[in-house]
């Protein structure tokens, strides 16, 4: 509950519950729209095509809202943090850093009632798949092989792809089509016997049509728009437009291949006895609105159907309703310029003589004043953006920070800062920022040398990356100069097995001889030459001339694949050549190898090769 209510305040969740509420007006335009173009067309088809585009407009109107309403720029986390909310930064200038969810709590909230309803919807539709697939395996047998015979020719009469199966089913009531990559139509046991043929015939035909229009997979889609979109009325409406257009496209089709209007008008009527509701994931043969349908084959279309202006007229008084309702639920503090008291004039103006003239035919307006610059940071705000998270803040976030105009803003920002690292929220701790701090403690501690361990080359990789996995101390060997080297057997970003090295200047004090995400920028590209032979056990073993040997070298090396790192290294060599070997999964692989030498000349190559 607590990670609910902390999530509420979020301004996710005000953006969330703005698009729920404004896609209320949003979906009732559309349906309106749709309304009028029905009331213009009479092909089925085309009717079809109308409203499957109404249903799409309504999916994406939400999503375009939400995309205007979402964070405009959301802080990019910090190396290796989890996502803990997505808060809005940096804020726009010289705008007051609040959270919208606090100020529209009614909104925020309706973001997890709307998610609950959608996983009813989910569960819904879940049952209804499962039935479906009950029915399609669950009592079913081959049909006589004379109508297994002439389904074949239908299918071929109608131009029908891909491969359909005929199946007599105990469990439907109804002709039924089923499936998308692997169709099936389930005819009930005994209806070839009660029926005509041609009747039959008409009835697989119809279902052989679904299949041929792919209905089955818009049905699917169409199901999960109304998922998502449950509780606005004009979706289901729309919906049910599709639906009922959809037979009607494959009745025309029917119609069209046998000639014979009435008499599938009365096949269908047949069945009105056996009319049931299948599980959503089915399409019937007697789907949709029978007596409508029975009426159109029967008689020509009617000029309108009053179902549209009511269902658009009673969606319209729902949205003007919603709307009023926003209106008066507005804080007081948010009212128009124009209700403001007007400033006084100036004495200067009152005495000028132009005042005895008539003014009443002008207009005054005010000019809008440019807003004060955000004041300098001083103090322990400075501190903690210049100091304490100097290394993990980004570009955008420092920013941010320095067009804040209050001191409250400014706590308000540093909260949000550390929230958005916390791996774990809702609790009372925050492992990032405590970890972080750690860190520096550590390093102002063990690596000062004439200014704070934290500004130390060492401070800095400690901090960013964390203690290192091993270090190898080359003074207790008696190396000059005194070297250290750092290996992190992994660093997300940059890779596996990295070796950071630092060295020590004449004062003392380490300085890294190569930072690990920039060892390559400083070579020149295609100069250097290297060659990876595939071992039978698939060890790639790598073998670059380095020139004369009793040099001291250093090379370092990332192995690609598919642009993700798999593997890097970084060794020094007094050899002529280098050889190293790496065990690899089969696959297509792209080195990048670089040599530094003595003099601090490098060199940079790239070879592809392929592990079979």
């Amino acid at each position: 509950m607590n990670a609910l209510q902390h999530w509420i305040q979020t301004p996710a969740a005000a953006a969330v519950g703005w698009t729920l509420v404004h896609f209320v007006w949003q979906g009732a335009v559309i349906a309106l729209a749709l309304a009028l173009v029905l009331g213009a067309l009479r092909d089925s088809r085309a009717r079809y095509a109308a409203a499957c585009a109404s249903l799409a407009a309504m999916f994406a109107a939400p999503l375009a809202t939400l995309e205007l309403l979402w964070p405009a720029a959301v802080a990019p986390l910090a190396h290796g943090v989890h996502l803990a909310a997505r808060v809005p930064w940096p804020p726009p200038a010289g705008a007051a850093v609040s959270a919208p969810a606090a100020a529209n709590p009614w909104c925020a909230w309706l973001a997890p009632v709307w998610f609950a309803g959608v996983l009813g919807m989910c569960a819904w539709r879940a049952a209804g798949w499962f039935a479906a697939r009950r029915i399609r395996t669950a009592g079913v047998c081959p049909p006589a092989p004379q109508w297994e015979a002439r389904f074949a020719e239908l299918a071929t009469a109608l131009r029908v792809a891909r491969p359909v199966r005929l199946l007599e089913s105990s469990l439907a009531e109804v002709p039924l089509a089923i499936g998308f990559l692997r169709p099936v139509i389930l005819l009930p046991v005994g209806l070839a016997a009660g029926l005509r043929t041609g009747q039959v015939e008409a009835l697989l035909l119809h279902e052989l049509a679904h299949i041929r229009r792919a209905d089955y997979l818009v049905n699917l889609l169409q199901a999960a728009i109304e998922g998502l979109l449950f509780y606005h009325p004009a979706v289901w409406w729309v919906s049910g437009v599709i639906r009922a257009e959809r037979e009607n496209c494959c009745d025309d089709i029917v119609v069209r291949v046998r000639g014979d209007a009435r008499g599938y008008a009365a096949t269908l009527a047949s069945l009105e006895t056996a009319r049931s509701r299948p599980p959503q994931p089915l399409l019937a043969a007697v789907g949709g609105r029978l007596i409508h349908r029975v009426r159109r084959l029967t008689n020509p279309p009617q000029a309108r159907a009053a179902s549209a202006p009511l269902a658009s007229a009673i969606v319209a008084l729902a949205t003007v309703a919603m709307a009023l309702l926003l209106w008066h639920a507005r804080p007081a503090a948010a009212a128009p310029p124009a209700q403001q008291p007007a400033p006084a004039a100036a004495p200067q103006a009152a005495a000028a003589p132009q005042q005895q003239k008539p003014v009443e035919h002008h207009l005054v307006e005010e000019i809008p004043t440019e807003p004060a610059p955000p004041p300098p940071l001083t103090g322990p705000y400075l501190k903690w953006m210049n100091e304490d998270v100097a290394y993990i803040i980004t570009d955008a976030e420092r920013a941010a920070f320095k067009r804040l105009q209050t001191d409250p803003e400014r706590e308000h920002f540093i909260e949000q800062f550390w929230l958005r690292r916390d791996p774990t929220p809702g609790t009372p701790e925050n492992e990032f920022k405590e970890e972080h701090y750690r860190r520096i403690a550590y390093a102002n501690d063990h690596f000062a040398s004439g200014i704070p361990g934290w500004k130390t080359d060492r401070g800095r990789i400690y901090i960013v990356y964390g203690p290192p996995d091993e270090i190898e101390d080359h003074a207790a060997a008696g190396a000059s100069p005194h070297s250290q080297q750092w290996l992190y057997r992994y660093i997300e970003g940059v890779g596996r097995n990295v070796i950071v090295e630092f060295q020590a200047n004449a004062a003392g004090e380490f300085r890294m001889t190569m930072d690990p995400r920039n060892v390559f920028a400083s070579m020149e590209p295609g100069e250097l030459y290297a060659i990876v032979e595939v071992q039978p056990d698939r060890t790639a073993m790598i073998r670059i001339p380095l020139g004369e040997s009793g040099g001291l070298y250093v090379v370092y090396g990332q192995v690609m694949k598919d642009g993700a790192l798999v593997e890097t290294f970084q060794q020094e060599s007094v050899m002529s050549d280098f050889r190293k070997g790496i065990a690899l999964a089969p696959g297509k692989y792209q080195l990048i190898v670089a040599t530094r030498n003595g003099r601090g000349e490098g060199k940079r190559g790239v070879v592809e090769f392929t592990v079979k």
